[in-house]
């Protein structure tokens, strides 16, 4: 029973995350392939969750992309990549430059992806997140890190 109230918990947490994203003018894009989900990702032009405790704060003409979804039957097989970079066309017909995203240390698959879309790393940020912590500790900031740490 309590597995399921903290299950709860979550999907009304997110359920949240994503009618505040939907209230601010954020934009969710889906991937549909054969009428199943094959991808989501949204654009931020305001803030968007970035690191627990530290949302990423933008200025206008800037834009983060979040964490994305692929179900595991889709990966390996472009969907990240096509809708990515259809989030960033659009962005930039918003008139939104620079663009920003998280990645993963240990996906060099992922970084392998965002580098032939033409990303470029600006800063690099090693943390973990104790359970139960609400606060992130840093162990590393590197590069250009500023829209992590604006007021």
């Amino acid at each position: 029973m309590a597995l399921a109230r903290r299950r709860t918990a979550r999907r009304g947490c997110a359920r949240g995350r994503y009618l505040d994203r939907l209230r601010r003018g954020e934009q969710c894009f889906l991937a549909f392939v054969d009428g199943v989900l094959a991808h989501a990702n949204w654009t931020c032009f305001t803030w968007g969750d970035a690191l627990p405790g530290h949302p990423i704060r933008l200025r206008p003409g800037e834009v983060y992309t979040t964490d994305a979804f692929t179900p595991p039957a889709f990966r390996g097989k472009g969907v990240h990549a096509l809708v990515l970079g259809t989030m960033l066309l659009e962005a930039r017909r918003q008139g939104a430059r620079p663009a920003y995203t998280l990645g993963q240390v240990d996906r060099p698959d992922a970084h392998k992806g965002l580098r032939a879309l033409g990303w470029q790393e600006s800063g690099r940020i090693y943390y973990f997140l104790p359970r139960g912590a609400v606060r992130t500790p840093f162990l590393l900031r590197r590069g250009r890190t500023d829209p992590m740490f604006r007021d």
